[in-house]
């Protein structure tokens, strides 16, 4: 975590939460996957709920100028980020780029200028997916693996009702109107992977939520020929190499 910022919502009326207050928090110190920070927050006049964004500094996302009148709704559609290459992993180096996360925690008695740390023991949640791949086939040699079809914007937060702005643990999606997808394989992200059978590649694909293909069996559908998926370059021993397409909601199971 390399930056956290705090929103605190009057959240007195549930479905009509307010904005109370922005920070920029300052990070304190991380052991493993621990963060502590530290934030002096405005006192409310009752329930508040507060909202925590790491690595994703919310100053360029409007929020110097939220006040009393906006609505929790505008804000949580406000809370994207936009990358249109791969991301890069590992912690630190050239081109890496931290994985933005969500966390928030209703305080039923507010906000006081006497009371103990309000924001421990939250979880951040991954704005990603991420992609595994785990080789099983003997003989097997995967080569290459390309990623196409997907979304370059995406939402910080989980799945939130677009009236209230409140999460909805049954949203099936969160996804921008304006989601930039890119579509074909000239925009294709390229993973050099050259795994063996029983080897494994983890941890290095990482995309944005994107919808799943509608289509049943009919696999010349558009929503399937424009989904989310992977392109597997691969061979059998020292064979000829092929490509083969890998759907993520694949039908019948068979590729």
């Amino acid at each position: 975590v390399q930056t956290v910022d705090l929103l605190v919502f009057d959240a007195r009326n549930p479905d009509n939460e307010m904005f109370h207050q922005w920070i920029a928090a300052t990070v304190v110190s991380q052991t493993d996957n621990k963060v502590t920070f530290k934030a002096k927050l405005i006192p409310t006049a009752g329930t508040a709920r507060i909202v925590v964004v790491a690595n994703r500094p919310l100053s360029s996302l409007g929020a110097p100028s939220w006040n009393s009148s906006t609505h929790r709704s505008g804000i949580m559609k406000a809370l994207t980020h936009t990358n249109t290459g791969k991301w890069v992993t590992g912690t630190s180096g050239s081109g890496h780029t931290p994985i933005p996360r969500y966390a928030e925690k209703l305080l039923t008695t507010g906000i006081t200028t006497q009371m103990a740390p309000v924001t421990t023991g939250l979880e951040l949640t991954r704005m990603l997916a991420r992609i595994d791949i785990k080789n099983a086939a003997t003989g097997f040699v995967v080569e290459e693996v390309y990623m196409t079809n997907f979304n370059t914007v995406g939402y910080i937060a989980p799945a939130f009702n677009e009236t209230t702005g409140r999460l909805d643990p049954a949203g099936e999606t969160s996804i921008p109107a304006s989601s930039g997808k890119m579509v074909g394989a000239d925009p294709a992200l390229k993973f050099s992977t050259n795994l063996a059978a029983t080897e494994n590649y983890l941890g290095e694909i990482y995309t944005y939520e994107s919808l799943a293909a509608e289509d049943g069996t009919n696999n010349n559908a558009s929503s399937r020929k424009d989904a989310t998926c992977l392109i597997i370059k691969g061979r059998v021993g020292s064979g000829t190499s092929y490509y083969y397409r890998v759907d993520f909601t694949q039908p019948d199971g068979t590729y």
